[in-house]
């Protein structure tokens, strides 16, 4: 009985520990989109009163703008050439 807690117990630390994960990674999504939407105000505010173009990326630079998600990736064509090559398409 004593080995099916422990086991029962480390099955509720595991999803206790995902739940707060997909919480955490919620409010840092809610938090970056609250962000952005500032960033952006504040670039239609300014833009008016400067002379270049402005954008909200130049105005104020977040820590991340230099992440690339997987939508954002691009395939050299030489790349994708040698992967139909190695599949065999």
């Amino acid at each position: 009985m004593l080995c099916s807690v422990r086991g029962e117990t480390r099955g509720a630390q595991k999803y206790q520990k995902s739940c707060y994960k997909a919480w955490a990674d919620r409010r840092d999504v809610e938090a970056r989109g609250e962000w952005e939407r500032m960033r952006t105000l504040a670039t239609i505010t300014i833009q008016p009163h400067c002379k270049n173009r402005l954008t909200p990326e130049k105005l104020l630079p977040l820590p991340w703008d230099g992440i690339k998600s997987a939508q954002s990736w691009v395939v050299e064509p030489s790349t994708a050439a040698r992967f139909a090559e190695l599949v065999g398409g």
